[in-house]
Formats: structure tokens, sequence, C-alpha cells
């Protein structure tokens, strides 16, 4: 963008005259005054010839023929007299006509009859890489510069972002201002920018790109990230402890590895648990792997991004029979040596995935296609809250028929039921149109508590808050009594499955990430290393959902 050089465009001067009410038919200043009316009265009063105040016309002037106008706009562009003059001299609101003076410079015609000879001007920013709403020192050099020289930013689509007088105001300064240094502060969207220095407000005579980058977060494990979700940001948990990235080259290598190469990075039936680094380990909610770990990285059909593939077919003969032992998943516990890779207290874990297809109730019995989820655990010999973040079906659950089906599953946080679905009628998903899991979406859960009340749980589907209460108590070993294990640490677990061992399909579950945020502290041992809140946040929605959460 820096250097780029094109005549300034009419957009952003358009923009600005948003900011004026627009004049009246009788004005002088009407919008009838066309560059080519300006030029044919310019060439009967030659450039060369200034206007000085004495050719100006009379104040009490009425019949506003176009010489008279052009030899207005020759006295300001010449600088014999200030537009703000000119606007007293005829007795115009200074704000009212303003917008439309510039608009009248900015015409091609005017432009090209009125450029005088080359003057110095320039205009520079620093850094030319920033951070979203930093501060940018900017320099501006315009030999023939009145009180409305100013500068622009634009995106670059040309749209106007913001705008100063060269004091680093929008308030004229009271002199003429040819060399000035000011601060202005950077958009807060990243991308390619350009500044301009525009004299008179209105015509471009220099410029300069910059670029705002997001800013980078670094976690503990995985590459860096670019913005702290507003459910974690809002509960204190601000660390982010691990970016699973399934896009990255560290994944490229299959799950199922019994080789021991240095890339290597899952641990699926024990053949790497000597291997340094490795966090994902077969298995499932504590249940050892059985079945065989069908996990690898692919390009998603949909959108082509390169996802973790976890896949589910069901010509396994080990994958036969039902429950947990079922699943093609991953934990990031070491169950063959009994050791955590990861585990946390309270957290906000986030997730984006899809499932690649449904099933025909033909080829896949009710319950039989699921689940494929990214869930939360508490570790072996703990006890507390199972937390699915997404739980899908690729076919009809408990008799409902249909696809597109998600659920949070929060243990008896909801009397048993999934804290948020569309399983059931009476818990849709809440504010996603045209809602389906086949599609990519953006799935969390926060788990906060103050380590010795309760804890709470807030279900989000892209950042919108799920289950028609909002977010819940946690609950323990039966509905209605509070999960007061309070010293429990959970571990991510992702994969699919059959239940039933009977879907006649295989499932193909897509994840693109797992975000895991929590407090800078997690590993310290006790309720040091929990990250508890102090302070219960409480507030009704215009949904009439509950958010509540611990911070």
């Amino acid at each position: 963008m820096r250097g780029r050089s094109r005549p300034y465009p009419a957009p952003p001067i358009e923009s600005r005259l948003q900011r004026y009410a627009a004049p009246s038919s009788q004005s002088f200043w009407a919008a009838n005054v066309l560059a080519g009316l300006v030029t044919s009265a310019l060439e009967r009063s030659p450039p060369d010839a200034l206007a000085m105040s004495d050719d100006l016309p009379p104040p009490n002037t009425q019949r506003w023929v176009v010489r008279r106008k052009a030899a207005v706009i020759m006295a300001v562009r010449s600088g014999h007299i200030t537009l703000e003059e000119a606007l007293r001299r005829y007795n115009r609101d200074v704000p009212r006509y303003r917008g439309l003076m510039k608009r009248l410079f900015s015409s091609t015609a005017l432009a090209l009859v009125l450029a005088g000879p080359a003057l110095a001007q320039s205009i520079s920013v620093s850094p030319v890489t920033v951070s979203p709403g930093a501060t940018l020192t900017v320099v501006a050099t315009d030999a023939a510069a009145t009180v409305y020289n100013d500068e622009e930013i634009q995106n670059s689509s040309n749209a106007l972002v913001s705008w100063d007088y060269m004091n680093g105001t929008q308030t004229a300064p009271a002199q003429p201002l040819t060399n000035a240094t000011f601060n202005v502060t950077a958009p807060t969207v990243p991308g390619p920018y350009t500044i301009y220095l525009l004299r008179n407000g209105a015509s471009a005579v220099a410029q300069e790109g910059f670029t705002v980058t997001p800013p980078s977060i670094a976690c503990d494990i995985g590459p860096s990230v670019t913005a702290i979700p507003a459910a974690a940001q809002a509960a204190g948990l601000t660390h982010c402890a691990a970016n699973f990235d399934f896009s990255q080259a560290a994944y490229s290598i299959p799950a199922y590895n019994p080789t021991g190469d240095a890339g290597s990075w899952a641990n699926c039936m024990g053949e790497n648990s000597g291997l340094p680094g490795v966090m994902w380990h077969g298995g499932s909610g504590g249940i050892a792997e059985v079945s065989p770990c069908d996990i690898k990285q692919k390009a998603d059909p949909l959108d082509g991004s390169t996802v973790m593939n976890f896949e589910w077919r069901p010509v396994r003969p080990f994958q036969k029979g039902g429950g947990q032992a079922n699943q093609v998943s991953l934990m990031t516990w070491n169950q063959y040596t009994g050791t955590p890779a990861l585990t946390v207290g309270n957290y906000y874990v986030e997730t984006t995935n899809r499932l690649e297809s449904s099933c025909p109730s033909g080829s896949c019995p009710p319950n039989s296609g699921g689940p494929n989820d990214v869930y939360m655990y508490p570790t072996p010999g703990s006890y507390g809250t199972e937390i699915d973040i997404q739980e899908f079906q690729t076919n009809a659950l408990n008799g409902a028929s249909g696809t597109g089906v998600a659920a949070g599953y929060c243990g008896y946080s909801n009397g048993g039921n999934p804290c948020w679905s569309n399983w059931q009628s009476a818990n849709p998903i809440t504010g996603i149109s045209n809602y389906s899991n086949l599609t990519f979406h953006t799935y969390g859960a926060l788990s906060t508590s103050d380590g010795k009340t309760d804890k709470r749980v807030c279900m989000y589907i892209d950042g919108v808050l799920q289950n028609k209460a909002g977010c819940l108590v946690e609950q323990g070993s039966s509905a209605g009594v509070n999960d007061t294990n309070f010293l429990t640490r959970n571990m991510v677990v992702a994969g699919a499955s059959s239940n039933l061992g009977t879907a006649g399909l295989p499932i193909e579950f897509n994840v693109k990430n797992i975000v895991v945020w929590t407090c800078a502290g997690y590993q310290q041992t006790g309720a040091a290393g929990m990250c508890n809140g102090t302070t219960l946040s409480k507030t009704t929605l215009g949904t009439g959902q509950t958010l509540a959460y611990y911070h």
C-alpha cells in the first residue's frame, strides 16, 4: 500500500460531506457548480491572474454566475483568503458550506485547471506496522498549507476510517500549519491502511501506507492466538494454556505411529508413552483405547481447511459393542502411565468443528450415530461434572428425526438433560439461524467456581449463550445436588463413535482446533491451581437467560 499512486477517491469526501447539512437551492455553493462550468469560467479568467481580494465579487453579490464562483474558488485555492474568510464575506455558515467547498476542490477539472507550481508536501507515519488501537506518530509537511489541511486514514476499500487536522484534533488550528508532528490512534481492525495529507481538506497531496496487525497472545502449548474470547475475558481466564491448532504441520503424521518417529504427536495404544512432548493419548473419559486409532490430518471437503479427522468405521472388528470403549478418541491424560499431559481446574474451552455428513435411518438405527464430541472430563481418581462442549449425532436420537443435532451435556446441571440441544423442542439452540452440525461452528464452555459455594457452567455457540435458562449450577451425584468437588482437575477429550456400534456408514468428525483458557497459575497443586474466582457476576439478559460466572 505504501507509495501507491492514484487520484484521491471521491467516497471519503462524500463521507465527510455527511457531517454537514445540504445547502439551499439559492446558495452559490449549490450542487450545479460542475467542473465543466467552472473550467469554462476560468478560460475567461486566466489561471495566472491570481484572484486578490479586490478582484473578488462584492459581499452583497446576489447574482452568482459561474465566473464569480470560480473567482472565489481561485482566491481560496491560491491562499489569498481562507475558506472561513470567504464564507464570512458572503454570510455563509461555515460548518454548513465548508463541505461543499471541499467537494468542489475534489473535482478533476478544478485540479487540472487550478494546479499551481509543485510545492513541498509529504506525510509519514511511524511505526508502519502497529497493533490495533496503538498510537501512530504522523509527520506532515505542506508549504501551501491553510487552516484546512488535514489527514485521513482509509482502509483497503478506500473507506474513510478517521480524520484529523494537522494539529491532531478535529478542531481547526488558529493559524496555517506548514509542518506538524502529531499522534493519531491506529484502527482497531487488522489490515492495510493508507494515510493521506489533504490540502484544504480536499486534494490529496501526499500519502503513506501502514499495516495494523493482530495482537499476538502466547500459549503454553501450540501457536499464539490473536484474541481472548469474550466469555474467558469476562471471567478473568485470560491465560492460553493450549492452542491445539490441527492445521499445523506438527500434526501431519497420523495419530497411530508405532515406529516412534520424532514427529509423533499422539500415543494411541501406549506405543509412544516414552516420547517427550506428546500431549494426546488414546482413550475416552479415562477408559483405555480399544478401537483402532483412525485419526489423521486431512483437508475438509467443505472449505478445504486442514482439520483433524476422527473416523469411526463400521468395518473395524474392534468397533462392535457399545459404550465409551467404542470411541475413536484421544485425551490429554496418559492412561498407560497414569500421568497428566494437560489438566485444568476452572476453564473456558473453545473448539471449531463439524460432521462431514448425516446418516439416514436405514443405515444408522436410532442412537447409533454418535456421540462425536469434544468434552471436559474429571481425571481418574477425582470426581466432578462431565461437560460436553458439543456433542453430535449423525442421525435421529431418542425417536426424534432429522440431523443438525448438537448438545452440551452438563451432567445433572439441567436435571440430567443436555444444557442446550435441538434434540428436544423444549430447549432449542438459541440465536443461531439455520443451524446445522454439518457446517463449521465454534462451541465454547465456561466452567467457574469460587472454590466454596458452587460451580457455574455457561455454554456457547459462535459466542451466543445457549440453554433456555442460560448459565447453570453444576450438579453432582444426582439432580438437585450441587457439585462440591472444588479440587477436580479436568482433561480434554475428543473423538467419534457409534454408541451402540451399529452405524452402517463411516462417521467423519472434523476438528479445526481446541483452545484452552484458564489462569496463569493453573499448574500449581491444590486450590492455588484451580483458578477460582472471588465474585459471582449475575445478569439477566434481554433473552431472559441468566449470565452467571465467577471472576
